[in-house]
């Protein structure tokens, strides 16, 4: 960003993204633009700059299901796959896929009973359209052509 200062470009015509996809509520920063090893006025420039930056990242979910659903996936991961998560964290992704493969799995089984074989992939992705449902972390609606 400081690079984009000394060209100008922070002025209100240009805006920056940062896409960050493996955010977690641990390093959530309030002065991402400040260096202790930095002068003061290098930290003030940067703290200009970092106006014009818009940050992108996925959000955790905070409700009592998602912390339950955190449990059993860790719980899960120890016992069956030895596998220990040395932080608090899971990655949001991991819900997101789980949160996928639930509509899909709603999909085949409404397929199923309307009587259509579960290779009629254009009947499965219409029964995942214009639908609301519950997941563990929010309440989720699945437009056309749009991905949850």
């Amino acid at each position: 960003m400081l690079t984009a200062d000394d060209l100008g470009m922070d002025n209100g015509d240009f805006v920056f993204f940062s896409v960050e996809l493996f955010t977690t509520r641990n390093t959530s920063n309030t002065r991402p633009w400040y260096r202790e090893t930095d002068s003061a006025e290098r930290n003030q420039r940067a703290r200009r700059a970092y106006e014009a930056l818009m940050v992108v990242q996925t959000r955790i979910p905070e409700s009592s299901e998602f912390s339950h659903f955190k449990q059993a996936l860790q719980e899960t991961a120890r016992k069956e796959f030895e596998f220990d998560y040395n932080t608090d964290e899971v990655n949001p992704f991991v819900s997101a896929f789980y949160e996928a493969v639930i509509l899909y799995a709603l999909a085949i089984n409404e397929t199923i009973n309307d009587g259509f074989p579960i290779t009629n992939g254009s009947y499965i992705t219409q029964k995942m359209w214009n639908r609301t449902f519950e997941a563990y972390a929010m309440h989720l609606f699945a437009a056309f052509g749009s991905t949850v």
